[in-house]
């Protein structure tokens, strides 16, 4: 998870945009963003709403918007199929 936010935290960085700037542009919650950048999913009520920001902060940064959400379910399925 921390490889995801990473990817998203280094293409804002890249584009010159701050947290807050992205948060009033996606009319999300500043700390959402934090920690999805963090790679804290432990934040997050719920993953549906996880993926939605992950989907819409790869939209909004140009970058590969499956791409990431594929990366994303295969971090659950290698969490969840260690139990």
């Amino acid at each position: 998870m921390k490889e995801i936010g990473l990817k998203f935290k280094e293409k804002r960085e890249e584009g010159g945009l701050s947290v807050s700037e992205v948060a009033t542009d996606l009319n999300v919650d500043i700390v959402d963003l934090e920690c999805l950048e963090n790679g804290n999913k432990e934040h997050f009520s719920n993953i549906y709403s996880l993926k939605d920001l992950i989907g819409i902060y790869a939209k909004y940064l140009g970058l590969d918007e499956k791409g990431l959400l594929n990366d994303f379910n295969e971090y659950m399925f290698s969490q969840t199929s260690k139990i």
